[in-house]
């Protein structure tokens, strides 16, 4: 009987045709519960026979009941697909297991590797990575045809090892990827701290602290804190080899992307409204669509073009358009706006900064007004209809891609050229 203070194991093992290898297992691990994934050729190995795996536990002094073991066999034991399929239908029980328990009691899983072809050993590790358990291999101190056949009987060695893809850090570099492709920024760089938190001082803390690091460029970037994105790039170059070991492959498309990271948001932590701010605006909204968040894509396009016409409006000295001089203005809008001054000074919206250009004979307010965005049902509109503006629905994929058709024609931009963040496998996540 179990108490206080002790763990309740359930053990999964692949079954293969060394039941001595099994054994040595389940006698070391001493598990409350285990699950047999056998082939269909190494079934009766379990039950059948005073050499099965039953009668030499119960040998051992370690007897299984009926309600201490389950069998489940996979169909084709050579068949990669078929076997994780059987596998993965263990996991209801296995979560099932791991939230049982009281105080003081534990509830723990381990996987065995050792037995079975190797379609089933590979289908076993590739499901159980996401498991919280521990991985187990039975190992030998002397084998047959001269140390490369099996075990021999009796001289097995139990070789006990917590999870790897959790030790190493893979597992959560591979999910941390997965929420970085589908623009997760937070969320990426989140489940790398607390796996950097979980893992002892060394190499593998430096290596994830770094890809940290690196996803935080672009999450610090993405919400336009480019300060913080700029000391993040520097850290990052003091520990590219991290990175080039967290993504071999890759290397010279990240360090590159990198480099353009570094450049881009050194100069966007001005305050001066530059070609660059209108660029960076165009990406996040792009960003923000990937995402299904077309009220903020919408946002932030209104923003690049309001952004367009202030940088513009630089060139005529006019380099606040909140405080803009009424005697500056050409003599058609001094006599158009001077009830709106206020003891002669003028704030401009969206829609002023284009009717100045327009009035300064600008090429950009001439094509704000031949693209028509002047009008009350022009794409442009849709900022104030939208809820996070002045009106009460949410905004579709339609809208966003009329306004963003328009304001890319507006600003004579190629959308090859907009900033993209990097990729890590190649492939986007839309």
């Amino acid at each position: 009987m179990k108490t206080p203070g002790d763990t309740h194991k359930l053990m999964v093992c692949s079954v293969g045709g060394s039941p001595e290898a099994i054994v040595a297992s389940i006698t070391a691990e001493r598990p409350a519960k285990v699950i047999f994934v056998p082939s269909p050729q190494t079934i009766d190995q379990i039950e059948t026979g005073e050499d099965s795996i039953l009668q030499r536990l119960q040998r051992a002094e370690y007897p299984l009941g009926p309600a201490q073991y389950e069998i489940k066999p996979v169909p084709n034991a050579e068949d990669l697909e078929e076997c994780v399929r059987t596998i993965r239908g263990l996991e209801p029980e296995v979560m099932g297991w791991l939230a049982r328990g009281g105080t003081g009691i534990g509830y723990a899983v381990a996987v065995d590797i050792t037995g079975g072809t190797k379609c089933m050993s590979a289908a076993l590790a590739l499901v159980a990575r996401r498991w919280p358990c521990e991985f187990c291999y039975v190992g030998g101190q002397e084998r047959t045809k001269n140390g490369v056949g099996i075990v021999v009987s009796g001289r097995e060695r139990f070789v006990h090892r917590v999870n790897p893809w959790h030790t190493l850090g893979y597992q959560s570099i591979e999910d941390a990827t997965l929420l970085f492709n589908q623009g997760n920024y937070a969320a990426a760089a989140l489940l790398l701290q607390e796996a950097c938190r979980r893992v002892p001082e060394g190499a593998l803390k430096r290596e994830l602290g770094t890809v940290q690091q690196w996803v935080e460029i672009y999450e610090t970037w993405d919400r336009f804190d480019h300060k913080a994105a700029a000391a993040r790039v520097r850290n990052v170059q003091k520990n590219l080899n991290d990175l080039r070991h967290a993504f071999p492959g890759q290397t010279e498309e990240l360090e590159k992307a990198l480099l353009a990271a570094g450049e881009i948001v050194a100069e966007l932590q001005s305050a001066e409204p530059t070609d660059r701010w209108v660029f960076d605006l165009l990406g996040n909204a792009s960003r923000r669509a990937r995402q299904g968040r077309y009220d903020d894509a919408v946002a932030r396009l209104y923003r690049a073009i309001e952004s367009a016409a202030q940088v513009r409006l630089q060139h005529y000295r006019f380099s606040d358009t909140g405080n803009v001089s009424l005697e500056l203005l050409p003599e058609t809008l001094q006599r158009d706006w001077q009830r709106q001054a206020d003891a002669g000074v003028l704030k401009l919206g969206l829609q002023d900064d284009y009717k100045l250009l327009h009035a300064l004979k600008d090429t950009l307010g001439t094509r704000f007004f031949e693209l028509k965005l002047d009008d009350q049902d022009s794409p442009l509109s849709l900022r104030n209809q939208s809820i996070l503006a002045h009106g009460f629905q949410a905004l579709g994929e339609s809208g966003f891609r009329a306004l963003w058709d328009r304001t890319l024609r507006l600003l004579q931009v190629e959308e090859k050229l907009i900033p993209e963040f990097p990729v890590v496998g190649g492939i986007r996540r839309h």
